[in-house]
C-alpha cells in the first residue's frame, strides 16, 4: 500500500512540475515576444541616397517655415544597389524640440508605391501647411521617406530632421494701425 501512495505522490509531483515547466515556457515565450516587439528602429538602406530641396521661395533661408502657407519639398531618391526599391510613402510632423518622441502636429502621409530600379533616380514631392497658432515658435520638423527592397525589408530615411521656426508673414494691410 505504501508503494501505491508513493507512486501517487510522485505522479502528483511530476504533474505539478510539468505545470510549472509549462508556465515557465509560457513566460519565456512572452519575454521573447516582448523582445521581438522591441526591434531596432528602421534605418536608411546603404544602397539608397536621398536629397531634399524646399522649393517654396525662401522657405528654409533661416530655418523658417511660413504659417498658413503651403510648403513644398522635393525629395530625390537614388537607388545605388542591384535590387529594386519600392518607395511607399512620405510623412512629416512637427515635434517638440526637446523631446522628439512628443508629436505636436502630424501632416498628411503621401502614398507613392513607386518602383525605383537599380542605378536610377526618382523625385517625390511632399507638401504641408503649418497651422497659424504655431507662428513664433520653434519645432522639430521631420520628413520621413518609407521604402522597401524586393525582399520586403522595410527602410525609413529621415530626409529632413531639424529644428525650424514657424513665422507669420507680413502681407497685406495691417488693421491694427
Amino acid at each position: 500500500a505504501e508503494t501505491d501512495e508513493e507512486a501517487e505522490v510522485e505522479t502528483e509531483t511530476d504533474e505539478d512540475a510539468g505545470g510549472t515547466d509549462t508556465e515557465t515556457a509560457a513566460a519565456e515565450t512572452d519575454e521573447e515576444e516582448e523582445e521581438e516587439e522591441e526591434e531596432e528602429p528602421l534605418k536608411a538602406s546603404p544602397d539608397a541616397d536621398t536629397t531634399v530641396l524646399f522649393t517654396t521661395t525662401n522657405t528654409m533661408l533661416d530655418q523658417q517655415i511660413p504659417a498658413t502657407k503651403l510648403v513644398r519639398v522635393l525629395v530625390g531618391f537614388t537607388n545605388k544597389g542591384d535590387k529594386d526599391f519600392v518607395v511607399e510613402s512620405m510623412e512629416g510632423a512637427f515635434r517638440y524640440p526637446q523631446d522628439y518622441s512628443f508629436y505636436i502636429q502630424n501632416f498628411t502621409t503621401f502614398t507613392f508605391n513607386t518602383v525605383v530600379q537599380p542605378n536610377t533616380q526618382a523625385s517625390f514631392e511632399y507638401m504641408f501647411t503649418a497651422a497659424e497658432p504655431f507662428a513664433g515658435r520653434p519645432f522639430g520638423l521631420t520628413i520621413a521617406l518609407n521604402y522597401k527592397d524586393t525582399d520586403g525589408n522595410p527602410f525609413l530615411d529621415a530626409v529632413f530632421n531639424d529644428t525650424i521656426s514657424v513665422v507669420e508673414l507680413d502681407e497685406g494691410l495691417d488693421g491694427e494701425m
